[in-house]
């Protein structure tokens, strides 16, 4: 996403917030699919230890931090309004520069998210969902949700339109309605409500088969409408069914084929042996992700303002490289304060432990 959002990316023409290098669909739908997996496995295996009230509080404790994040954001967004910085006329922010009180009163309450305000708010939202659709789950009510979650998506691409007012109500680029169906499968893999390891081998076999077909299908889609193919102007007469908005069926074909063949690559590699610095680098970033996100925001919005609107492409490349790399700076800082924090005999427990390269000498 840091690539992909930074002005003058030179790879746009392959991967860009509207379509990624693999297929019809960008890095948004990853995001929150990988969200609803990780709060699918974390929130119910602490269900079923500590019960829902502790589920709950949990969950109400993460979103708090979701939303401190989102506030700390916006007012520094608002904040260099305020100043007239060189270049924020380019973010397009038109609720804060000519109605500051409105975009004030409608940001806090997480209902003006222009731009790329609107990520953190859809997870706020998707989190407090959580606790009610695990406990529908574990009641053995998993294919009513589903189902319910399902026609709410096919029916907010069809009838409902929320509000995109750019100086006052605006839910940003993507619709929550569309894409809770999304969190809420990814909740049903996390939980273990669903498994494609309940598929007899031979049924998993031929959904490999074809999901491979697909996705090499809309894969090679994707590189000729990046060169401008005989097809493009079909694909773009298709542009509601792949809608980034809406979640259109064709762009969640296209991330759900590419995920079951990614799923059926990775459960091969054995994790714990990969020693890459590139592996190690992306788990360090990973680990640290929500101020890391919040970084990358800031950095889109920086760039946005500060580079020129149609840099060259060794000036591009060059910015790219540098805002992923400094992704490293919240990381690390957020890492130094997660260590202060700790109780100082946990973290002589831990620096008694013998290092992963320790451990493989002996």
């Amino acid at each position: 996403m840091t690539a992909d959002h930074f002005p003058g990316n030179p790879f746009a023409t392959f991967s860009n917030p509207y379509f990624g290098p693999f297929g019809f669909f960008s890095a948004a739908l990853g995001f929150v699919f990988l969200s609803g997996l990780v709060a699918g496995l974390v929130y119910q295996e602490h269900r079923t230890s500590y019960g829902d009230r502790s589920v709950i509080l949990r969950v109400f404790r993460r979103v708090r931090d979701l939303y401190l994040t989102q506030m700390i954001v916006f007012l520094v967004l608002v904040v260099a309004l305020a100043l007239h910085v060189s270049g924020v006329e380019r973010w397009h922010l038109d609720a804060i520069s000519e109605t500051p009180w409105t975009g004030l009163f409608f940001g806090s309450f997480l209902l003006y998210e222009p731009g790329y305000l609107g990520i953190l708010p859809m997870y706020c939202f998707f989190l407090l969902l959580t606790p009610i659709v695990l406990l529908q789950f574990q009641r053995g009510n998993a294919r009513y949700i589903l189902g319910v979650s399902a026609l709410i998506w096919m029916t907010s691409g069809l009838l409902l339109r929320l509000p995109e007012n750019p100086e006052g109500l605006d839910f940003g680029a993507f619709n929550p309605l569309g894409y809770q169906f999304l969190f809420v499968i990814a909740l049903a893999f996390g939980s273990g409500q669903v498994s494609l390891d309940q598929l007899t081998p031979a049924k998993r076999k031929w959904l490999l088969r074809f999901c491979v077909a697909i996705a090499a299908g809309f894969f090679l889609l994707r590189q000729q409408y990046a060169f401008g193919g005989p097809v493009t102007s079909l694909l773009d007469r298709l542009g509601n069914a792949f809608s980034i908005h809406e979640l259109g069926p064709l762009r969640l074909l296209s991330f759900a084929v590419f995920a079951v063949v990614l799923y059926s690559v990775c459960r091969r590699v054995q994790w714990e042996h990969v020693e890459i610095p590139a592996f190690r680098w992306l788990s360090f970033v990973g680990r640290h992700s929500l101020p890391v996100f919040a970084w990358s925001i800031l950095a889109t919005y920086g760039a946005v303002a500060l580079f020129p609107s149609h840099p060259d492409s060794a000036l591009g490349l060059l910015g790219v490289v540098a805002a992923v790399a400094s992704l490293t700076i919240p990381a690390h800082v957020h890492a130094i304060i997660r260590e202060r924090r700790r109780p100082s005999a946990v973290r002589s427990v831990i620096a008694a432990l013998p290092t992963r390269s320790a451990r493989r000498a002996a």
